[in-house]
């Protein structure tokens, strides 16, 4: 009895050990960002929230994981090398990191995005392809010196920028690092930015992702892949021996009742699909009309005018000698300035034109043909779509839904596997060419509305499929396919070289940095924003400010503004 109850006993602390290590492996474990970020903080509670707005917590989550990838990948190397038993560190550096975003929030929401959208960066891409064909052009000519100039030192010449240089890939990181150590002293209350050691690791690893972000957006062929996955699925070409050979069909009551059947329930799908189209389109007009006026929304506490300059390749240029103003010792959140009137008048004039500039339809007579026509409706109808577009940018760009896919399209590039992931390994001119090649087929045959179309076989035969979409490509891009291929092939040629593209992203950065914190500008005395926005709107001036901007503009020595 005693040995039988003995391997009983030990039969019974053998399952009891056995449950509690199955209950251990079946617990699952910490995210990231508690274990890093919030080391005290129990298992059960959720993660505090980052946004000041009322936000989904996959965006919170999201938010916090890429803040945590950042810090290990960063900081955790060379950290743990001098201590491995601090657990405060970190969570001190992410309490800095949500002082900035909140502030950066709290801008956003302050500022009106609708003109840098609709008016700015169309504004710079325009003058990009003006820049770049034109320094193509001055190619093996008497314009290069020599003959022999590169592209992107003739580009660089009409577009001359203090952070970059032509004959380097890489933007100057005392520039970045000038811009972030302004933005970190405006939204940090002064106890916060007062230590050197937080403030130079926060602003060491925006650097750092704005580095490596800027060098990896400016490739050509990430542009091209890029283009590539926008696109709609490729669909799988039809046999054209299928076709030829249809199956015999036996005329029959069955076959007239199916197409009878058949017919009824296309025509009600069609019926529907209008009707439905029909209400979107009414209820999207009254609820634009009864919008005010995008300028409006803005106006309403702030002064009427700003001395300072919006976001253009003059004022970004210039933008690193402003003084940095002492801080107060809460955050500052100075709401930008907007002008009573409309800096813009009409939201739609300048993408219409950089289309126009991308795809050269001047350059044919029915596009030109096509773009007057666009271009008289939008006038006519100017009021009601500088109110639709900055509606359509808030409801289907601007939305929580589009943030959050951007952050996870960011995690998923920076940090493949939860790592820092290795330098990018860059195809060969091989593989160049042929993911530019694949690209313009594939456009090729959305253009063409065939594959057979866009295929190696091009002639000069206007043939093509009788879709709405075909017959707008070829009033727009040219009547055969072997005239829209190098209509395409032109418009991915200003995309071509890396140095350019990196003045285009530059330039890009300073307009948006100066739309949320336009006090970076650089005054003109006796001038308001008004007046600057109308020296700016012609996009063939943006060069000669920008040279201007570089020529006269005065750098602050290094030594008087912390590293």
């Amino acid at each position: 009895m005693s040995y039988r109850g003995r391997v009983q006993q030990g039969g019974g602390t053998h399952s009891i050990q056995s449950t509690t290590t199955t209950l251990a492996q079946k617990q699952p474990p910490l995210p990231l960002s508690k274990r890093l970020l919030f080391p005290t903080l129990l298992a059960s509670s959720s993660l505090p929230p980052i946004l000041t707005s009322d936000v989904a917590p996959e965006l919170t989550n999201d938010l916090y994981t890429f803040i945590a990838l950042a810090l290990r990948a960063f900081v955790n190397p060379w950290w743990t090398k001098i201590t491995r038993y601090d657990k405060e560190f970190l969570p001190e550096i992410n309490r800095i990191i949500c002082i900035v975003v909140r502030a950066i929030e709290t801008r956003l929401i302050n500022t009106d995005m609708a003109p840098l959208v609709f008016h700015d960066l169309p504004v710079l891409v325009t003058q990009h392809y003006h820049d770049i064909r034109n320094a193509s052009a001055k190619l093996s000519t008497s314009y290069a010196p020599g003959g022999s100039s590169s592209l992107s030192h003739l580009f660089h010449q009409l577009q001359p920028h203090m952070a970059l240089s032509p004959t380097e890939d890489a933007v100057d990181e005392v520039y970045v690092r000038q811009i972030v150590d302004h933005i970190l002293k405006s939204c940090l209350p002064e106890e916060d930015y007062a230590p050197e050691a937080e403030r130079f690791i926060v602003r060491e690893i925006v650097v750092m992702v704005l580095r490596d972000s800027l060098q990896k957006i400016a490739e050509p062929w990430f542009l091209y892949k890029l283009a590539m996955d926008l696109l709609p699925a490729e669909e799988e070409p039809v046999n054209p021996l299928a076709s030829l050979t249809p199956e015999r069909t036996h005329f029959s009551f069955h076959t007239v009742l199916v197409l009878f059947l058949s017919a009824i329930q296309s025509i009600s799908g069609a019926c529907l699909a209008l009707i439905h189209a029909y209400k979107q389109i009414v209820s999207t007009v009254k609820a634009v009309n009864q919008l005010p006026q995008s300028s409006d929304r803005f106006s309403s506490s702030k002064p009427a005018s700003s001395p300072y300059i919006s976001a253009s390749p003059a004022s970004s240029t210039s933008s690193l000698s402003a003084p940095i103003s002492p801080s107060a010792s809460t955050p500052q959140v100075h709401e930008p300035s907007h002008d009573t009137e409309p800096e813009v008048d009409d939201y739609a004039h300048a993408p219409l034109i950089m289309i126009s500039t991308i795809f050269t339809l001047n350059d044919r007579f029915a596009g030109s043909a096509l773009l007057n026509i666009i271009l008289t409706i939008s006038t006519l109808f100017t009021s009601f779509f500088d109110r639709l577009l900055p509606h359509s940018l808030y409801t289907h760009v601007l939305c929580q839904s589009r943030i959050l896919q951007i952050i996870r399209l960011s995690t998923a590039t920076l940090f493949p596997n939860g790592n820092l992931g290795p330098p990018a390994v860059t195809p060969t001119e091989a593989e160049q060419v042929e993911i530019r090649e694949t690209l313009l087929r594939r456009l090729g045959t959305i253009a063409s509305g065939s594959p057979s179309a866009s295929g190696a076989h091009l002639d000069d035969n206007p043939e093509s499929p009788r879709t709405p979409q075909a017959i707008l490509c070829r009033t727009l891009l040219g009547p055969t396919p072997k005239v829209q291929r190098e209509v395409l092939s032109e418009a991915l040629l200003g995309l071509g070289d890396k140095r350019c593209n990196m003045h285009l992203l530059v330039l890009i950065l300073d307009a948006v940095v100066l739309r949320v914190f336009p006090e970076m500008g650089v005054p003109i005395a006796g001038t308001g924003a008004q007046t600057t926005m109308e020296r700016v709107r012609d996009p063939t001036e943006l060069s000669r400010s920008a040279s201007a901007a570089t020529g006269s503009t005065q750098v602050t020595p290094p030594g008087s503004v912390d590293p």
